[in-house]
């Protein structure tokens, strides 16, 4: 895991095991002093949910990594959760109960803004909560 962190912007780099999402809402829960604590608990969340997908995603590469970025900008907490080597699968509805796919769609739900890119097998989810 490698951190670097600034009073407003935090980043890590994570392997892709089950581990690496308490250490993106660890990570995330450090500008917990400059963000509303609502705001703060979707961010939290939704990285969570975002990596939980691509621990369910196949195939992805051997060397399959995560990087997580977020920031306060202007009182609204922006996330970046880049899948490196793995194209997270988005579906177009709302998956089944216990089908990977929820992460996207809560993003979908409760981010104030969000966007996908998928460049070189590899994933990009950024989001405003």
């Amino acid at each position: 895991m490698s951190l670097k962190e600034e009073m407003d912007h935090v980043a890590v780099e994570l392997a892709l095991e089950p581990q690496s999402a308490a250490r993106a809402r660890a990570i995330i829960s450090s500008l917990e002093t400059d963000a509303d604590s609502s705001s703060l608990d979707h961010a939290r969340l939704l990285a969570s949910e975002l990596i939980a997908d691509a621990l369910a995603t196949e195939p992805r590469s051997q060397d399959a990594a995560i990087t997580v970025e977020a920031q306060m900008l202007d009182g609204t907490n922006r996330v970046m959760v880049a899948f490196h080597g793995l194209a997270l699968d988005v579906p177009a509805d709302t998956p089944e109960p216990a089908a990977p796919g929820w992460g996207i769609h809560l993003v979908r739900t409760l981010a104030n803004r969000w966007g996908i890119q998928r460049a070189n097998g590899s994933t990009y989810v950024w989001f405003e909560a």
